[in-house]
């Protein structure tokens, strides 16, 4: 006898299903670190802006380390 063969559930045993709980389980909260502290909104902006002085930063300190290499 293949899978094919054998007979189906019932309808009403398909139907059965688990009741939902009367109260939602409590929320998990990201502990990663990626979030600010409560309270803090995330600030895209002021992300770009570090990330843009970084890259300023790295290029002052390679024209400094080329003009010495090179000078």
């Amino acid at each position: 006898m293949s899978a094919t063969d054998t007979p189906e559930q019932p309808a009403s045993a398909a139907a059965e299903a688990k009741p939902l709980p009367a109260t939602p389980p409590a929320r998990e909260y990201d502990r990663t670190g990626f979030y600010p502290p409560e309270g803090k909104k995330f600030r895209i902006w002021a992300l770009l802006g570090w990330n843009v002085a970084i890259i300023v930063l790295f290029a002052i300190v390679a024209a400094i380390i080329n003009n010495l290499a090179l000078g």
